[in-house]
C-alpha cells in the first residue's frame, strides 16, 4: 500500500470511529456510507481492519436492519506500548495539512491525554494553522453535516476565479497538499486544491448522497489526476533506472531491464497531464515511446520550453549522465482543478 493510500485509510477509519462514538444503538451501513462517502466495499474493508486492530465493534441485525456499534458508550481506553504511540504520532504528522479540522482535533486530544508527563515538561506548541484554514473549517463542517458549499476557485491554468457550488465528499492528501473530492452538478466528480479556494461558504441546501469508491476513482493516478486510462511506455536511462524505486510512476508499473542498464517502463495511467510532467522531470534521462500522440505532446512541451532561449548562444559542455535531476513527482502541480 502506498503512503498516500495509507493516509487516506487512516482518515476514513478515524471518521468511522468518530461517527460511532457515543451512539449506543450504533449506525446502519447506509448512514456510514453517507457520512464517509466511501463505497460499500471500502466501508466493509475498513470495518474489518478496525476489528483486526482490536477495536470492539459489534455488527448485528436489529429488527431486520444491519447496525454497527462500539461496545460500551465510548471508545475504550488505549493501553498502547510506547512504540505504538510513536507510530500514532508519526501517523499524525501526515495529517498536518488538515490542521484545524475536527478530525485532527480529536486525534490531538487523544495524543495529549496519553502523552508521558515528566517534571518541567510543558505542553507542545500547536502547529500554526495553514493559510487556507478558514476554507478547511467550512469544508470540514459541510462534510460532517452533508451540506453544499460555494467558493471561488482558480485552477492552475486559469487567470480568473470562478464561483463553484459542490457537494463536498472527502479529503485527499498528496505531497502534503490538501484536495477536496466533490461532486459538481454540471461536471460530475471533481478534485479541488484547497489552497486555491477563496470566499468558501456553507449553504443551507443539503448535499446529495454519493457512493464513491476512492480507490477506483484514482486508479492509475500519478498524483491526483483522475481520467480515462492510457497505456504508456517510457524508456529510462541507467541513471533514471537507479532512482526509479524512489520515484515510481505507478504502483502497478512494469519494468523491463535493458542491456545498457536502463529500463523500459510500462503502465496504465489516468489521463496524460501527470505522466507528461513526470517524464519531463527526468530531463534527458526519459523518452516517451508510446502512445505516439503523447510522444508528440512531450516533444511540443520541450520545444515550448526551449523557445525563450533560442536567441542565446549555446553553452559549451553537455550535461553528464550522472548530473543531478530533480525527478521528484511533487516538483509541479497538475493543471486541473485538480
Amino acid at each position: 500500500m502506498s503512503s498516500r493510500s495509507a493516509k487516506n485509510m487512516l482518515i476514513r477509519q478515524w471518521q468511522i470511529l468518530q461517527l460511532l462514538h457515543g451512539r449506543r444503538r450504533g449506525l446502519g451501513p447506509k448512514r456510514l456510507l453517507e457520512e464517509t462517502g466511501s463505497s460499500r466495499a471500502t466501508l466493509y474493508r475498513d470495518l474489518d481492519m478496525l476489528e483486526q486492530a482490536g477495536v470492539p465493534l459489534i455488527r448485528e441485525t436489529v429488527n431486520g436492519e444491519a447496525r454497527v456499534s462500539l461496545i460500551g458508550d465510548k471508545l475504550p481506553s488505549l493501553t498502547a506500548t510506547p512504540l505504538q504511540w510513536d507510530a500514532l504520532r508519526l501517523a499524525r504528522s501526515y495529517l498536518t495539512p488538515l490542521e484545524g479540522t475536527s478530525l485532527v482535533g480529536e486525534l490531538d486530544a487523544l495524543l495529549e491525554r496519553n502523552r508521558p508527563r515528566k517534571p518541567g515538561l510543558t505542553t507542545l506548541t500547536p502547529s500554526p494553522e495553514p493559510r487556507h484554514a478558514r476554507s478547511l473549517k467550512v469544508l470540514d463542517a459541510a462534510i460532517a453535516q452533508r451540506k453544499k458549499v460555494r467558493f471561488r476557485y482558480r485552477s492552475a491554468g486559469a487567470v480568473d476565479y470562478k464561483t463553484r457550488t459542490v457537494d463536498p465528499l472527502m479529503w485527499r492528501l498528496v505531497d502534503e497538499h490538501v484536495y477536496l473530492i466533490a461532486h459538481e452538478a454540471e461536471r460530475g466528480y471533481r478534485t479541488f486544491k484547497v489552497a486555491r479556494m477563496s470566499h468558501t461558504e456553507p449553504l443551507e441546501e443539503d448535499a446529495a448522497v454519493h457512493e464513491v469508491d476512492e480507490d477506483e476513482m484514482f486508479r492509475g493516478a500519478v498524483k491526483i489526476w483522475s481520467g480515462p486510462p492510457v497505456e504508456v511506455e517510457i524508456r529510462l536511462s541507467p541513471y533514471a533506472a537507479r532512482l526509479l524505486p524512489e520515484y515510481p510512476l505507478s504502483p502497478d508499473q512494469t519494468v523491463v531491464p535493458q542491456d545498457d542498464g536502463g529500463v523500459v517502463l510500462r503502465a496504465e495511467v489516468a489521463g496524460t497531464k501527470e505522466v507528461t510532467r513526470w517524464v519531463l522531470h527526468w530531463g534527458p534521462h526519459a523518452e516517451m515511446l508510446a502512445p505516439r500522440q503523447l510522444r508528440e505532446e512531450v516533444h511540443q512541451e520541450l520545444r515550448d520550453a526551449l523557445a525563450p532561449y533560442e536567441d542565446e548562444h549555446e553553452h559549451d559542455g553537455a550535461q553528464q549522465d550522472d548530473a543531478p535531476v530533480d525527478a521528484s513527482p511533487g516538483a509541479h502541480e497538475p493543471d486541473r482543478e485538480a
